[in-house]
Order: C-alpha cells, then sequence, then structure tokens
C-alpha cells in the first residue's frame, strides 16, 4: 500500500502552531491509538510476519482494550505520552499514532488548558476497531494479541 493515498490522509489535519502553543495537553492527557492496522505496521518498518510483544517492547508501546479490541499506542508514562518532549512530539512523523496525525486541534485547548482537541467527526473509531479485529484474525494472533493485552492492563 505504500506509494497510493491512504484513506486517513483527509482527515490530517496539521497546525503546528497552534500545537506549539498548548505544549501536548492531549499528549499528557492520553497518547494517540495506531487506528489502522497498515498505518501501524508501515510506521515501524514490520515485516510481514511480525510478533506483537517485540514490536511492543522494542518501540515503547502498550495496548489499550478499546470495544474488546486491543489496539497498539505509545506507553504512558507519569507525565503521558512518552513521546511527548520539552519541543513536541519525538517521533518522526511517519511513526506517530494515526490518532495524533488525525487529531483535529482546538484554539480553546491553548485558552482553557485543557484538551479539547477532538477527532475528526467523519472518523468511526468503530470501524478502525474491527479494521483491528480482522487484521488480527486474518494474521491468526487475534487470542494470543487479546491475553498479551489482557496481560498489559494487569502490570
Amino acid at each position: 500500500m505504500r506509494g497510493r493515498a491512504k484513506w486517513w490522509e483527509p482527515f490530517v489535519v496539521e497546525d503546528s502552531w497552534l500545537c506549539s502553543l498548548c505544549g501536548g495537553l492531549c499528549c499528557k492527557a492520553n497518547p494517540g491509538l495506531y487506528l489502522d492496522p497498515v498505518q501501524f505496521v508501515e510506521a515501524w518498518e514490520l515485516p510481514a510476519v511480525w510478533e506483537m510483544l517485540p514490536v511492543l517492547e522494542e518501540n515503547y508501546l502498550t495496548l489499550k482494550l478499546c470495544m474488546g479490541v486491543p489496539i497498539p499506542l505509545p506507553v504512558v508514562t507519569g507525565r503521558g505520552c512518552i513521546f511527548l518532549g520539552s519541543q513536541g512530539c519525538l517521533l518522526p512523523r511517519q511513526k506517530r499514532p494515526l490518532g495524533c496525525l488525525v487529531l483535529v486541534p482546538s484554539e480553546e485547548s491553548v485558552l482553557e488548558g485543557e484538551p479539547l482537541c477532538s477527532l475528526p467527526k467523519e472518523l468511526s473509531c468503530l470501524r478502525c476497531f474491527e479494521r483491528w479485529r480482522r487484521h488480527y484474525q486474518k494474521a491468526g494472533i487475534w487470542d494470543e494479541v487479546l491475553e498479551l493485552a489482557h496481560g498489559l492492563s494487569l502490570s
């Protein structure tokens, strides 16, 4: 799928000036989710066959159960996303979670000092979660990843 337009590209709204003013409020509150398995695989340049646990551990990622589906995201520290640095996101753009790339900046976040940015209304998280479910099932790793997600939530 490299080189072709991605379904999510129309949703990407970047406003580096507005984002720099807020100081990463969204990153401190909730690190973004990798909402699409293709974007995740391409972001981390994974081979055709890969194992979830080593990828998570090597790249400071974890899993969050969303509607019963394990979705990768950056590890959360006491200050928020592990990739939040003093100058913003430490990840190169191509490795950032899709949930971060499509986040719609909000002036209210800066004015209120609260993370009030949002995902585009047209983006269906349920469809994204279903893409992940199908990806895991097609790869034959649904049970393994679900067990891993439950284990990570206990630690």
